[in-house]
């Protein structure tokens, strides 16, 4: 939301640009309450100290974003010029302040956003792949989202670990998406074992992303079809059936009680 107002310390709000979707009225005294805080807290001096290191920082990230969405337009298959867009006005930063392995993106009218907390590997583009994916395989659900909603009866399931987190079915199967394919994009370029690829999923699953290892057996499949993810997509959804998720589920939680 602070994109939609000007630079410190004025924080005045910029008229018709802003957020794509996001409701304007909720942002109501925000500038008043960021001029404030601006102040008080002598963010000017904590930028003057603090600011060399940041750009130090996401100097070193800047070279892995390209990289990151060209592993994501080859292995989905997708137009050359898919993430344009993004690839001509991205701004990627590191926010100390965040919790370690978070993110979330925001959109304006002219730039793309990837606000992220830090981590404690190298810089690589594993960094961008969980943003990013979102753009390729958010569109994919909605698009089939009764045949996605066919699935919802494993959401009490999934809650029993999510606690709250991600209330909608959708929700759910993009992360468990995003997750899946993620990890694999990952265990190419740090050349992780099957094995340490798997384990990932598992704590996936463990977190009560359920449709994460059978997403991920079937991405074997998908990469031999030499078809692009969005029509292999339906397919996808398609073979994933409800009792076994269930039976799965069942058996996989009563093994960690013994």
């Amino acid at each position: 939301s602070v994109l939609t107002l000007s630079k410190p310390p004025s924080f005045r709000p910029l008229g018709s640009a802003g957020l794509q979707g996001k409701d304007r009225k909720s942002m109501a005294g925000l500038d008043e309450l960021l001029r404030e805080f601006y102040i008080e807290a002598d963010v000017a001096g904590l930028w003057t100290k603090y600011a060399p290191e940041l750009r130090r920082i996401n100097e070193a990230y800047r070279p892995f974003a390209e990289m990151a969405l060209n592993d994501i337009i080859r292995y989905c298959r997708l137009d050359h010029n898919f993430f344009q867009k993004i690839t001509e006005s991205f701004r990627f930063n590191i926010c100390p302040l965040m919790s370690h392995f978070t993110a979330w993106t925001a959109e304006t009218d002219e730039e793309f956003y990837i606000i992220s907390g830090p981590s404690d590997r190298s810089p690589g583009p594993g960094a961008f792949y969980h943003e990013a994916l979102h753009h390729a395989i958010n569109p994919l659900t909605a698009a089939y989202i009764s045949q996605v909603s066919t699935l919802n009866e494993l959401l009490p399931l999934a809650q029993e670990q999510l606690k709250g987190n991600y209330p909608e079915w959708e929700d759910v199967v993009n992360e468990c998406f995003v997750r899946a394919i993620d990890h694999v994009l990952s265990g190419k370029h740090y050349w992780w074992s099957p094995d340490q690829i798997r384990q990932r999923i598992e704590n996936e699953y463990k977190n009560g992303f359920i449709l994460c290892p059978s997403i991920y057996e079937q991405l074997a499949d998908y990469e031999k079809s030499g078809d692009s993810f969005e029509c292999f997509f339906p397919r996808l959804i398609s073979a994933i059936e409800i009792k076994k998720e269930q039976l799965n589920w069942q058996s996989y939680w009563n093994s960690q009680a013994k």
